[in-house]
């Protein structure tokens, strides 16, 4: 469902509103299912884990035979700039602030 659609909004909520016992019961046991799945202890786990026994990653040993980093190709402030923009306002302000950019660019 969209959440920009009012009318897909609105018929969301009169499926749900017309729902018998049994689907609502089976849709909460579902709920209650995956629920589980996401308590704190669950997520927090492999990042405990992690902070007992940190590791190096599979790949480093691969991506060291590359000669240049992000850092010594001048794509570190980049990275960074991408970075903040999407944290920022997500795909839209990384959009926009490309666009700024693009268009201050031209006018040099």
């Amino acid at each position: 469902m969209p959440p920009q659609d009012p009318a897909a909004v609105a018929t969301c909520v009169l499926d749900l509103l017309a729902e018998d016992d049994v689907s609502r019961a089976a849709r909460a046991s579902r709920v209650r299912a995956i629920a589980a799945r996401y308590h704190w202890d669950a997520i927090v786990q492999p990042l405990a884990d992690f902070c007992r026994a940190p590791c190096f990653a599979a790949d480093r040993e691969y991506i060291q035979q590359f000669p240049l980093g992000i850092e010594e190709r001048g794509l570190g402030k980049w990275v960074h700039k991408i970075h903040r923009a999407l944290q920022a306002g997500g795909v839209r302000e990384l959009l926009r602030r490309g666009r700024a950019y693009w268009h201050w660019k031209r006018q040099q």
